[in-house]
């Protein structure tokens, strides 16, 4: 179990309007993964529990959330085939009534697919992609290229491709 609490010195230097003193955040994390020579598989759990919500306009409630992961991730030669699925759920306590009902209970997904392509022992490039539908989330609070409450829409859903090459040195 993690545990984290803003100071009052944290919540007057931070630069986000969310930052209040005394915020504690709970994480309990509980994860696993086998290998069975063709592929590997891992799972995880995780619950947070906080003091402060998710509406950044009031911090006098909190939020539970509880979230899973699995994973795939198979070796065919010189090719690693990746997949992920998790989903997220989402329980706030109080706070603005509206976000409450309309979020309370609403769950996110998450679906990646991926490939590296190893060159050697310590460089691979790779391609990636994610999609996310996030129905737990006030998407008109969210921040959006630096800036917040610029989603304007109800749409939740969020695709990602990332193409590159790693190296460790």
């Amino acid at each position: 179990m993690l545990t984290s609490t803003t100071s009052a010195n944290e919540a007057a230097v931070s630069s986000t309007a969310a930052a209040a003193s005394n915020v504690k955040t709970s994480y309990n994390t509980l994860a696993a993964t086998y290998d069975f020579g063709v592929a590997k598989v891992g799972w995880g759990y995780q619950t947070t529990k906080t003091n402060a919500g998710l509406d950044t306009s009031l911090l006098d409630h909190g939020a539970n959330i509880k979230a899973s992961m699995y994973k795939v991730t198979a070796p065919v030669g010189a090719v690693t085939l990746l997949a992920n699925l998790g989903s997220r759920t989402t329980n706030n306590n109080g706070g603005a009534a509206a976000v409450q009902t309309a979020l309370n209970g609403q769950k996110s997904t998450f679906t990646g697919l991926g490939a590296h392509y190893n060159f050697s022992k310590n460089t691979y490039a790779y391609y990636m992609y994610e999609r996310a539908t996030m129905s737990d989330v006030d998407m008109t609070a969210t921040i959006s290229n630096g800036v917040v409450g610029v989603n304007a829409t109800s749409d939740r859903t969020r695709n990602v491709t990332a193409i590159g090459i790693s190296t460790a040195f």
